[in-house]
């Protein structure tokens, strides 16, 4: 580890290793400015304190959520600005929870129309061009199709 004016900083490396996201995503968000410009130790390598750490874990978690990198960076933002309120962060929850209630529906029809492909499925060796599931999927039209 690096003493740079008492504190303590790691490498890209090892950051890495602790944070559990690949050095190359590190550089990624750095470049997109979600993690500010590391400070860098007398041999020109990447140094990082406990805070880069801190904020790698808190996307993480966001992107667990499903908060995209954009988002991310709108929340690592309000979390330092003394202006900004949690009524704001709290909007952009209650968006993701309707978003996951919007894919838990998705999912729970495609599920149940998968269940039902497979108990009508004629199996054995019927052509696949005749398999129920296989028409299904080459005829549906969106509405607005003009074809």
């Amino acid at each position: 580890m690096c003493n740079m004016d008492k504190k303590q900083y790691i490498t890209i490396g090892k950051l890495s290793k602790i944070s559990g996201t690949p050095t190359d995503t590190i550089r990624y968000y750095e470049k997109l400015g979600v993690l500010g410009k590391p400070e860098r130790a007398s041999n020109g390598y990447r140094v990082y304190g406990q805070d880069t750490l801190n904020i790698l874990l808190f996307i993480r978690r966001a992107k667990i959520m499903d908060f995209s990198l954009e988002e991310i960076k709108q929340l690592l933002i309000m979390a330092d600005d003394s202006n900004a309120v949690c009524g704001d962060i709290l909007i952009m929850v209650e968006n993701k929870i309707s978003a996951f209630k919007e894919r838990v529906e998705d999912t729970q029809i495609a599920m149940h129309s998968l269940e039902n492909f497979a108990n009508d499925c004629p199996g054995g060796k019927v052509p696949a061009r005749h398999c129920p599931f296989i028409h299904y999927l080459e005829t549906k039209k969106p509405s607005s199709s003009p074809f």
